[in-house]
């Protein structure tokens, strides 16, 4: 069997042509070098080198055409050893990302993605959009390294084998068609949300969040919500409350797409959106770890430095 140290020493005298000197270089007798020489020989069936003039020896026709599809080995190994390091740094490779689109809306999440890239220019960024309750499936099944969503109970604590982080809270408001009784009150009280009929999120979409909504009406409310229409996601919402179809909730960041049309009160109690990073705990992609790094540098408001106020 062919050894590397055989290839290296046949490079190394292919390159000299001279056994006491490519010895001295490779750091080995010369009767080493000539053994693992006739070792390669022997395995390739062939003379590599002519030496029948010992102070003068050379290349054969198959040694020489064997030379010139070796001589990039050393070059290659290196590009290989480069190549793996930089990997093992996080500096190159492929992060999957997944992302709400909802949060599109409420933060330039560019900001993230460019400090990412700046680091480290040649990871590649793959980004899908999910639906927040999809993601942690999503994760576990290994078709994304980490994903953002919101939630609206976030406790602080990693189940299973998540890692989370809250990356920041978003509170909600009410959106309000401009023709509604609602939208002559600046205060808006729990009791007037009684007689209101509501946009909510689907259940299959937003089964968390739908839930959520409805047990804050129960239970603060005393009432049980008359879901009017479904929107996923903010602008979808607004589009429904535009046609004075009822009434929603969106994200105090969203920009009003309808003004004259849509005005915002704020909440009787209190609803927020948590936006969070998801990942699992034993996902060993170095790249991950640097994506990680950089969500600690931006869970303030630099983060949402560009974010997009309501216009009343």
């Amino acid at each position: 069997m062919i050894t590397f140290n055989q290839l290296k020493n046949f490079l190394s005298l292919a390159e000299i042509l001279h056994f006491a000197r490519a010895a001295e270089k490779l750091g080995i007798t010369q009767a080493a070098l000539s053994r693992d020489i006739k070792k390669l020989e022997t395995e390739l069936s062939s003379a590599l080198f002519d030496r029948s003039d010992k102070w003068n020896i050379k290349l054969t026709a198959f040694g020489k055409v064997y030379y010139e599809h070796l001589k990039v080995l050393p070059e290659m190994l290196e590009k290989a050893r480069s190549e793996a390091l930089r990997a093992s740094r996080g500096e190159t490779g492929t992060l999957r990302i997944i992302v709400h689109p909802s949060i599109y809306n409420q933060v330039d999440m560019s900001l993230v993605f460019q400090k990412m890239l700046h680091k480290w220019p040649e990871v590649k960024l793959k980004i899908s959009d999910a639906v927040a309750d999809m993601a942690p499936a999503v994760i576990e099944n290994g078709e994304c390294d980490v994903a953002f969503y919101p939630v609206s109970d976030f406790s602080g604590r990693s189940k299973g084998p998540f890692m989370t982080k809250k990356m920041f809270s978003i509170p909600l408001m009410l959106a309000v068609p401009s023709g509604h009784r609602l939208a002559r009150k600046e205060t808006v009280s729990m009791s007037d949300l009684a007689g209101c009929r509501f946009i909510l999120p689907p259940v299959e979409d937003a089964p968390a969040f739908r839930r959520h909504l409805e047990n804050i009406l129960v239970n603060e409310g005393h009432f049980s919500p008359v879901v009017a229409q479904e929107a996923r996601g903010p602008m979808a919402t607004q589009n429904l409350v535009a046609a004075s179809l009822g009434v929603g909730f969106v994200p105090a960041t969203i920009r009003n797409t309808f003004p004259g049309r849509i005005v915002f009160r704020p909440l009787p109690f209190k609803a927020e959106r948590t936006i969070v990073a998801a990942w699992l705990d034993n996902n060993p992609a170095p790249a991950l770890q640097n994506f990680l790094s950089i969500l600690n540098t931006m869970s303030d408001p630099a983060f949402r430095e560009k974010k997009k106020k309501v216009r009343h």
